[in-house]
């Protein structure tokens, strides 16, 4: 085993403990918890784009209003969601576009404070939504999963990984390792099935392709980021993984989808 590994292995066993004392404790544990993550990948972002710290500034402000919001109730909460959804969908598409490039969005100042923006909104798409469904069974799971996810390509592509699945973007991801993301993905979603009988099995499946197919999409569209801007890693906060936008990039960039198909089947 390389220290590598275990480096990145340790990294992963603190978050994910971390996640699962917050979710047993109150949902109030997890809306903090997703609030510090969010603004380190905010801070990231501005370090590497070179963007005024303004724009930081503002979105601590608008963290604050929201947990004033959350606590007194102030917003209509299914017409704030349902307006997040709609944004946040919109900008992955955007950005799914730009990746295979069918569309070329620009590096320009303005796309560059649309793209902060949007990764807000999405944070704050799950934060919002966390008091209509029970934290334990969903948002747990949901770190689960992109982790899964994560760790089954990196380990099956570096087993068996021969196949590039997109040299332009990341040259060391694997066809062989996203298969095998799917797989163990799709394995642990049936074994949620098993332990919480709330959902059907044919939810639970479609919540593990959801994480699997979009966490990775998530994974590749930041790879694009960062080789725009000629850097290796976001930061190196996270001992093993880079920084907060490399461990976080899949989790983010699947809260749209994971919300949309929560209203689908109708649980929130």
């Amino acid at each position: 085993m390389s220290s590598e590994f275990r480096v990145r292995t340790l990294s992963a066993i603190v978050y994910a403990s971390l996640v699962f004392f917050a979710s047993l404790y109150s949902s109030w544990a997890i809306i903090l918890f997703l609030l510090i993550v969010g603004l380190f990948c905010l801070y990231e972002y501005q370090a590497i784009t070179a963007m005024k710290k303004s724009g930081f500034i503002g979105v601590l402000i608008l963290s604050c209003l929201i947990l004033l919001s959350l606590y007194f109730n102030w917003l209509a909460p299914k017409f704030i969601l349902y307006v997040l959804v709609g944004f946040t969908l919109i900008y992955s598409l955007l950005k799914l576009l730009d990746l295979f490039n069918v569309v070329s969005l620009p590096l320009h100042k303005e796309w560059k404070t649309r793209s902060f923006e949007d990764i807000m909104m999405m944070f704050a798409l799950l934060i919002l939504s966390i008091h209509s469904f029970d934290t334990f069974t969903l948002i747990l799971p949901y770190f689960i999963l992109t982790w899964v996810s994560d760790v089954g390509a990196y380990l099956v592509g570096r087993q068996w990984g021969k196949t590039p699945l997109y040299k332009a973007v990341s040259p060391k991801k694997t066809i062989e390792g996203s298969l095998g993301a799917g797989f163990f993905t799709l394995l642990c979603g049936f074994i949620f099935w098993k332990l919480f009988f709330t959902y059907t099995l044919a939810f639970w499946l479609c919540f593990a392709l959801v994480i699997w197919l979009f966490s990775s999409l998530g994974d590749l569209v930041e790879s694009k980021f960062k080789r725009q801007y000629s850097i290796k890693d976001s930061s190196q906060l996270i001992p093993g993984h880079g920084g907060f936008l490399d461990r976080f990039d899949g989790f983010y960039f699947a809260i749209p989808w994971f919300i949309l198909l929560l209203l689908v089947f109708k649980i929130i």
